[in-house]
């Protein structure tokens, strides 16, 4: 590999993608594999409610003034996060994104509770 004067090489696992962010384009560093998904949602993102709509189905709810204050890059993130894993959701054989470091965990549920009767086991006569 011949270096690039100014330029130092990358970790494993990120490359670059340019993008063309306002009126003059950039170089993002984005995880291996998602760099033209990345170009595509930059260049023609998704309307702010559509993209609360994909985080809804991945378990976010986020509402549009949220969404609004985020920076293109923050979006457009998020963009490829929410579509890859509801695509993963369904079965399909896609490489998944890695979550967000802005985004909490998903809520996946209330916790289990174990002094209250469950679906787990089958009813006795005390609950």
């Amino acid at each position: 590999m011949i270096p690039i004067p100014g330029r130092r090489p990358l970790q494993s696992g990120w490359t670059r993608v340019r993008v063309v962010d306002g009126a003059a384009g950039a170089w993002w560093v984005v995880p291996r594999g998602f760099g033209s998904h990345y170009a595509r949602c930059a260049r023609d993102p998704a309307p702010l409610s559509v993209l609360c709509d994909l985080l809804g189905l991945v378990g976010y709810d986020a509402s549009t003034a949220y969404v609004g204050r985020l920076s293109l890059r923050e979006r457009v993130e998020l963009e490829v996060y929410a579509t890859r894993e509801h695509a993963s959701a369904s079965d399909n054989p896609v490489q998944r994104h890695p979550r967000p470091s802005h985004l909490p965990p998903p809520w996946r549920g209330h916790a289990l509770r174990t002094d209250r009767p469950t679906l787990l086991r089958a009813p006795t006569e005390e609950d």
